[in-house]
C-alpha cells in the first residue's frame, strides 16, 4: 500500500508493530488505529499513532468494541489529548456527525451509510435490505463465524433465527450448516459456493439467497433510505451537520 502511494494506513483488531508504524512514517504517510477503550488508546499513542478511531458497539460488520460509542468516546479523547479521535459506530446522518463533533471528536467514520451509495461495490440485494431495515433489525452476534471468529452486527434474517432457535449451537451442530446460500465466479471462471455460516458479506456478483447471508449494518441503518452518489451524500451530511 505504501509503494502504491497510500497517504493513510489504518489498523483495527489489534495494535500494529512498532516496525510497521516506523515504515509508515518513513514513507510520509499517516497511521490510524481503531481502538475501543483507554488501554488500547494508550498503546496506540505510545506507538506514535497520528490519529485514533473510537469504535462503539453500534457499528456494523465486525465489532471489536464492548461499550457504546458515547460511553467510551470521552475517555479516549481525554487520553489522546492533542491527537485527533474519529468516532465510529451507528453514525448515518448529519445530526449524528454533529453529535460526535459536539462531543469533541475530530471527525465521524461511516460504513453502513456509504455502503448504500451508487459507487459502493456492495451486492445489490444487500443494499436493498439496508433500505428496508430499521435499527432494531440489527443484532450483534457470532452466528456467522466460519472463516473468522469475531462478533459482528448484521441484519436479523432466517439464518440468525434458525441458529438462535436451536440454542446458538457451536459449529458441527448448527441447523442448515451445509446449505449453499450463494454462488459467485472465481478468478479461474469456476463457480464458488458459499455455505450458510460463512463470515464474509455477499460479493458484488454473488447470486442466491442473499437475504440469508451476513448483511452487515450498524444500528443507524433505519436512517438509510436511498442510494445517492457518494459526493452528494457527503454534501448532504455536512449541510445537515452545520445547518
Amino acid at each position: 500500500m505504501l509503494d502504491a502511494g497510500a497517504p493513510i494506513i489504518q489498523f483495527s483488531f489489534g495494535i500494529p508493530s512498532s516496525e510497521w508504524v516506523a515504515s509508515i512514517k518513513r514513507a510520509g504517510a499517516k497511521t490510524g488505529v481503531q481502538v475501543s477503550n483507554v488501554d488500547g488508546a494508550r498503546r496506540a499513542l505510545d506507538l506514535g499513532a497520528d490519529y485514533l478511531v473510537c469504535q462503539g458497539t453500534e457499528a456494523g460488520g465486525h465489532v471489536q468494541a464492548l461499550s457504546p460509542l458515547l460511553q467510551s468516546l470521552p475517555k479516549i479523547i481525554a487520553e489522546a489529548k492533542s491527537v485527533p479521535v474519529v468516532a465510529a459506530g451507528g453514525l448515518t446522518t448529519g445530526l449524528d456527525v454533529r453529535r460526535v463533533l459536539t462531543a469533541q471528536a475530530s471527525g465521524a467514520l461511516m460504513g453502513t451509510r456509504f455502503l448504500a451509495t451508487k459507487e459502493s461495490a456492495g451486492n445489490a440485494a444487500h443494499k436493498a435490505e439496508l433500505l428496508r431495515a430499521i435499527g432494531d433489525d440489527t443484532v450483534l452476534t457470532i452466528c456467522f463465524q466460519d472463516g473468522w471468529l469475531y462478533p459482528h452486527r448484521v441484519i436479523r434474517n432466517r439464518t440468525i433465527e434458525m441458529w438462535e432457535g436451536a440454542g446458538c449451537p457451536p459449529p458441527g451442530r448448527r441447523p442448515g450448516e451445509g446449505d449453499v446460500t450463494g454462488t459467485y465466479p472465481a478468478a479461474n471462471g469456476t463457480m464458488t459456493e458459499r455455505r450458510r455460516y460463512w463470515v464474509n458479506m455477499p460479493r458484488p456478483n454473488e447470486v442466491g439467497q442473499i437475504d440469508e447471508q451476513p448483511l452487515y449494518a450498524g444500528t443507524g441503518v433505519g436512517a438509510v433510505r436511498d442510494l445517492p452518489p457518494a459526493g452528494e451524500l457527503v454534501a448532504r451530511l455536512w449541510k445537515v451537520c452545520t445547518g
